[in-house]
């Protein structure tokens, strides 16, 4: 989620962009923005040029929620790096996202319900 004055808060992502970097299934997207709208910490206004999509805004509720996430984040991240050094951080990051990257391309290229060995 965009912090409530973030420039990119109301910017029209299609559902299936927004799936893709949620890594979630279209449907997902509409059921968790109908959740969170449900508890008035987004807003859907009607987009000016395309009646058939909606732009979504988050409300002063959710700036608390925000700042609860981020304190989690924080907290989590410290704790999970203590003592590690900068440098060796920054790899396991790297390798990680290689990681994944590397069994999402395997994932595309086999086909459906193929189990592969390692």
């Amino acid at each position: 989620l965009l912090d409530a004055d973030h420039p990119a808060n109301g910017v029209l992502f299609p559902r299936r962009i927004t799936a893709e970097i949620l890594e979630v299934e279209p449907i997902t997207v509409g059921r968790l923005v109908d959740r969170l709208e449900g508890r008035g910490l987004i807003e859907r206004r009607a987009d000016p040029r395309d009646r058939r999509c909606w732009r979504l805004f988050l409300t002063a509720a959710a700036t608390p929620v925000l700042a609860e996430i981020d304190a989690a984040r924080d907290q989590l991240d410290a704790e999970a790096t203590t003592d590690l050094p900068d440098a060796l951080r920054q790899a396991t990051i790297t390798t990680l996202l290689t990681m994944k990257r590397n069994l999402l391309a395997v994932s595309v290229a086999a086909p459906e319900g193929l189990v592969r060995n390692a």
